[in-house]
């Protein structure tokens, strides 16, 4: 009982508590900022990575040079490498590019280019969602959306960012224009 007497009436440990108190409040405010920034950053490289991935998809140069292909997968490995670079490592400092998925397809006309389900279901990539390729031909309206998987440094201080069941959040990025004209050739697929 004496002690804790004399532990209620000292106070020269109380900056201490105080600051343990106050800091780890601080710590927590500093990481939650750092891993939304993150996530800001990333998610605007995609987007930006896909701008300029998207000009070859508007002006027919990437239907052109893959006008021989009819391998879905290996047109969109193209897409994805244009979007990322021929090594796909140089956006790796935001986001993997191995792990990038993508999906162009067709819409008639721009009131119904709404995309297609989401790309994440059940805490898993939705089944189907990064293997569609509809070549965008001449003057026709092309819907292309990018989704990354992004590792989150902080899961437990997510707040709404994770979609994915191991606490990884969707990043997403969408493009949707009408195709210039274009010389199409007699084996090209679209």
């Amino acid at each position: 009982m004496r002690t804790l007497r004399r532990f209620s009436r000292e106070s020269g440990g109380a900056y201490t508590v105080e600051f343990a108190i106050v800091g780890s409040l601080f710590i927590i405010l500093a990481l939650v900022l750092c891993q939304y920034a993150m996530v800001y950053l990333a998610r605007d490289s995609l987007a930006l990575a896909l701008q300029q991935a998207t000009r070859s998809l508007l002006t027919g140069t990437f239907q052109q040079s893959n006008a021989g292909s009819t391998d879905q997968v290996q047109i969109l490995r193209n897409l994805q490498a244009s979007i990322c670079g021929q090594n796909l490592d140089s956006h790796d400092w935001m986001f993997r590019c191995t792990d990038l998925k993508l999906d162009v397809r067709v819409a008639s006309s721009f009131t119904s280019s709404s995309a297609s389900a989401s790309a994440v279901t059940a805490g898993n990539w939705a089944a189907g969602f990064g293997s569609t390729y509809a070549c965008p031909g001449p003057k026709s309206i092309a819907v292309v959306r990018a989704a990354v998987k992004y590792p989150l440094f902080a899961r437990g201080l997510s707040f709404g960012l994770s979609a994915f069941s191991d606490g990884s959040a969707l990043l997403q990025a969408a493009a949707v224009f009408r195709v210039e004209p274009y010389q199409s050739g007699s084996g090209s697929a679209c």
